[in-house]
C-alpha cells in the first residue's frame, strides 16, 4: 500500500486535510501527517508522495524527506462560503488579513484579490503586527484567535482548502485517477472557489451572447465558437475580417484550418484556457486568446477572441504613464574613471541580451541615466521605455499602476479600464527604480510575471502574455531586507542576472572637474573653481551624488562670480551646518531628535525639508493650511534648490514619519503639525534657512 505523507504548519490543519484525503481515497492509501506546531516535523519522513501546505516549510520538510520521494505544494483556495462573505463588505472597506505569519497572510491577501474581491484594501497583519491605525474588520482563515482585540467585526472564511488541481495531482501520482469521478470529489469541489477561478472564466462577468452561444453582441473584439471537435458553430463580422477571410463562410470548417501557419496552429493547440498570445495571420499581428467552455443547449462550446496588436509610434520611443522618454546613450554619460569605464563597458555588453538586470547605487549617481542608455543600445530600443519608481506611489495604487485594472474593479476607476505599465511596456524596457521599497505581496506578482511573461488587471479575468525587459535599480541592501523578511529571495535572484554596482562620486574624484564643465554648458554659465576649491570639491563626502554636484554648480551660477574660492564653498557647506550645531543646543525641544539628526547627516535633503517647512508654515499664516505637492515643488525657493515633484515625494514620506507634516488622501494635500511648525520657527530663528 502507498504511504501519502501530509505536512502543514498547525495540527488542526493537517488534520483537517487528512480527512479530506481519507475520503477521497477512500482508504486505499496510508496517510501520515507532519506539523511545525507540535514538532513532528523533525522526525524522518517516508512516503511515496509529500504534500506540504506552504513553501515557507519547505527548507525544513527537506531536510526530514527520504530521498526519492516526491514533493508538492498544495495550492490552497478559499471556500465558495467564506468568499461570499468576502464579497459582502462594502467597497473600499479597509480590513486585515490575519494570519499567523505574515508570508501566509500575504499569500491570503494576493489570492483573494485573485479571485476577483478587488473592491478590498487589505492588510497583512499577523499577532506581532503593529497597528499604527484604526481598522474595524478583520478577515480571519480560521485564525480569529489573532486578531486584535480592538476590532469590532470579524469575516470568519475559513481555513484556507486544497485546491482541485493538488487533489488531481495526488489522484495520478499515486495510481488512482479514476477516483476523481467519485461523488466524494464532485461534493468537495462544489464547496471550493478554483484557485484559478480569476483565470479560467473570462466571460464569466458578461452574459450578453448571441443566441446561445457566447458570442458578444459588440464586436470589439472577434470571436469564433466551436465545438469540442474543433467544428465551428458560429463567430461574428469582426473575427473573419481578422484572420483575412472576408466574403467566406467559416461556419463548418475545422476552426484550426482557417489559420495559414503550422506554427500558430500549434501554438493555439497548446495555449492554456485563459491565455492570451501574440499570433501572425496572413501578414497582421494579432492578440487570441482561449476561453473556457461554454454550456450550450447541443453541446460544449469553446471559443476563441481576436484582436488586433496596436501598432508602435514611428520614432519607437515614447512617453507612457508615468514613464520616462528614452534620450540618453552610453555616449551620454561623462566619466573619466577607470572603475566606471569597466562598469560601462560590462552594461553595453550586456544591453544586447534579454537578461534582467540589477542596478544598484546611492540616490543621485544616475541608475535611471544608466538604465535609459541601456534600453537604447539593446534590440529593443524602438520599443517603449517605461518608468516607474516603486516609492513614489502608494501601496494600492502601486498595483493598479503596474497591472492595470479593469473597468469597475474599484470605487473611482476610469471608464473602461487602464492598461498597466507591463502592456504599455510591450516590446521594450520597463524600468523598476526603487525596487527595494515594492511591498513584499507585490514582489510575488511581480515574479509571477518574471517568470510566466503574464498578466492579469485588477478586477480582470483574462491572461495577458507581455513581452517586456525588466531593468530594475536600488539603493538599499537588498540581501539585508532578505534576511529581514522584507524582500523574497527568489525575486531578487531572478532580477540580480547581470548585477552592476554604480560608485558614488567620492569615489570618482577625477570626474568631478569633467561633470562640473558639463553642467555649466547646460547651465549656460562660465565660471571657474580656484585650484583650492576644486581640490575641496574632490575630497568632499558628496552624500546626494552627482545631484548633489550638480545642485552646488547652479548654486553659485546665481552669484554672478567669475571665480569661485574655498571660502565661498565654506559659506554654502559650513554654514548651514554650523546653523544645525548651534540650533542643537538652543532649540533642542522644538525640533525632534530624529529630525535634528537627518538635518546634520545630510546637506541637500535637510536643506529641502527646512524650505517645505518653512513654505508650509508660511502658507498657513496666510490662511492656506494645506499645499498640494505640485504646488510646493513649483515654490521659488525650493526649485531653487534643485527639488523636483519626484524628490518632493520621497522627502514628504521621511518628513511624515518624523511627525512634521501630515499628508491628506485624495486632493486634501499636505499640513504642519504643531510639532512641524516648531521645529521651521526655531531654524529660522537660528539662522538655519540656507
Amino acid at each position: 500500500m502507498k504511504n501519502l505523507a501530509i505536512i502543514a504548519y498547525s495540527r488542526k490543519a493537517v488534520n483537517e486535510y487528512r480527512n479530506l484525503f481519507e475520503k477521497i481515497l477512500e482508504n486505499r492509501v496510508l496517510i501520515s501527517t507532519y506539523c511545525m506546531e507540535d514538532g513532528s516535523i523533525y522526525q524522518p519522513i517516508q512516503a511515496d508522495l509529500a504534500v506540504i501546505s506552504s513553501d515557507d516549510m519547505l527548507p525544513l520538510a527537506k531536510k526530514q524527506l527520504a530521498s526519492g520521494i516526491t514533493l508538492v505544494t498544495a495550492a490552497l483556495t478559499i471556500s465558495r462560503k467564506g468568499f461570499e462573505a468576502i464579497q459582502a463588505l462594502p467597497p473600499r472597506t479597509r480590513a486585515l488579513m490575519v494570519n499567523v505569519n505574515r508570508n501566509l497572510s500575504l499569500q491570503c491577501v494576493e489570492q483573494i484579490y485573485h479571485l476577483g474581491a478587488t473592491h478590498l484594501e487589505l492588510i497583512p497583519y499577523t499577532p506581532y503586527t503593529e497597528l499604527h491605525q484604526r481598522v474595524d474588520v478583520a478577515i480571519s482563515p480560521g485564525e480569529a484567535w489573532a486578531v486584535p482585540a480592538s476590532v469590532s467585526q470579524i469575516v470568519e472564511i475559513g481555513r484556507r482548502c486544497i485546491d482541485i488541481s493538488t487533489i488531481v495531482f495526488v489522484l495520478i501520482t499515486l495510481g488512482f485517477p479514476e477516483l476523481f469521478l467519485t461523488p466524494a470529489v464532485q461534493e468537495y469541489c462544489a464547496t471550493i472557489m478554483p484557485a484559478n477561478y480569476g483565470t479560467s472564466f473570462p466571460y464569466a462577468k458578461d452574459r450578453d451572447f448571441r443566441g446561445e452561444y457566447g458570442i458578444g453582441a459588440e464586436e470589439k473584439s472577434g470571436v469564433i465558437a466551436f465545438a469540442n471537435d474543433g467544428i465551428i458553430k458560429t463567430y461574428n463580422e469582426l473575427a473573419v475580417k481578422l484572420v483575412g477571410l472576408s466574403g467566406e463562410r467559416m461556419e463548418g470548417r475545422h476552426m484550426l484550418d482557417i489559420f495559414d501557419s503550422a506554427a500558430v496552429r500549434e501554438s493555439i493547440q497548446n495555449m492554456k484556457p485563459g491565455q492570451k498570445r501574440k499570433i501572425t495571420v496572413r501578414k497582421k499581428d494579432l492578440y487570441v486568446r482561449l476561453n473556457m467552455e461554454h454550456e450550450a443547449s447541443d453541446g460544449v462550446l469553446n471559443y476563441i477572441t481576436l484582436e488586433p496588436v496596436p501598432e508602435l509610434p514611428s520614432r519607437g520611443k515614447r512617453t507612457l504613464g508615468r514613464g520616462y522618454t528614452a534620450k540618453y546613450y552610453f555616449s551620454s554619460i561623462v566619466t573619466r574613471s577607470q572603475n566606471m569605464k569597466q562598469l560601462l563597458a560590462l552594461a553595453e555588453k550586456n544591453a544586447a541580451s534579454e537578461s534582467s538586470i540589477l542596478i544598484c547605487g546611492e540616490s543621485g549617481t544616475g541608475k535611471e541615466l544608466l538604465a535609459q542608455a541601456i534600453h537604447n543600445a539593446s534590440a529593443r530600443k524602438n520599443g517603449p521605455f517605461v518608468g516607474l519608481n516603486c516609492a513614489s506611489l502608494p501601496e494600492s495604487l502601486l498595483e493598479s499602476e503596474l497591472f492595470g485594472y479593469e473597468e469597475g474593479a474599484f470605487t473611482g476607476a476610469s471608464r473602461g479600464g487602464k492598461k498597466g505599465l507591463f502592456e504599455q511596456a510591450e516590446g521594450g524596457t520597463l524600468f523598476l527604480d526603487e525596487i527595494g521599497e515594492m511591498p513584499i505581496h507585490l514582489q510575488t506578482r511581480l515574479l509571477r510575471v518574471l517568470q510566466e511573461k503574464e498578466v492579469m488587471r485588477l478586477g480582470g479575468d483574462s491572461i495577458i502574455d507581455v513581452d517586456v525587459r525588466i531593468l530594475a535599480a536600488t539603493n538599499r541592501k537588498l540581501r539585508e531586507q532578505i534576511r529581514e523578511g522584507t524582500f523574497r529571495a527568489d525575486l531578487y535572484y531572478r532580477l540580480d542576472v547581470v548585477p552592476l554596482r554604480l560608485p558614488p562620486l567620492r569615489e570618482r574624484p577625477e570626474d568631478i572637474p569633467a561633470l562640473i564643465h558639463t553642467f555649466q554648458k547646460q547651465l549656460g554659465v562660465d565660471y571657474e573653481f580656484t585650484e583650492a576649491a576644486m581640490r575641496k570639491l574632490k575630497s568632499m563626502y558628496w552624500e546626494g551624488n552627482i545631484r548633489e554636484l550638480r545642485n552646488c554648480v547652479e548654486y553659485f551660477a546665481n552669484w554672478g562670480k567669475a571665480q569661485i574660492g574655498e571660502e565661498d564653498l565654506d559659506v554654502r557647506y559650513t554654514g548651514l551646518e554650523q546653523a544645525l550645531t548651534d540650533s542643537t543646543e538652543k532649540t533642542a525641544p522644538a525640533i525632534p531628535d530624529a529630525f535634528l539628526q537627518f538635518l546634520l547627516e545630510t546637506r541637500q535633503e535637510g536643506r529641502l525639508a527646512a524650505e517645505v517647512l518653512k513654505d508650509l508654515r508660511l502658507r498657513e499664516e496666510r490662511g492656506e493650511h494645506s499645499a498640494g505637492r505640485r504646488s510646493l515643488a513649483q515654490t521659488e525657493r525650493l526649485r531653487a534648490c534643485g527639488c523636483t515633484e519626484s524628490v518632493l515625494r520621497g522627502l514628504l514620506v521621511e518628513m511624515e514619519d518624523f511627525g512634521l507634516i501630515r499628508q491628506g488622501r485624495g486632493r486634501s494635500g499636505t499640513s504642519l503639525t504643531p510639532a512641524g511648525r516648531e521645529a521651521s520657527e526655531a531654524l529660522e530663528e537660528y539662522g538655519s534657512e540656507p
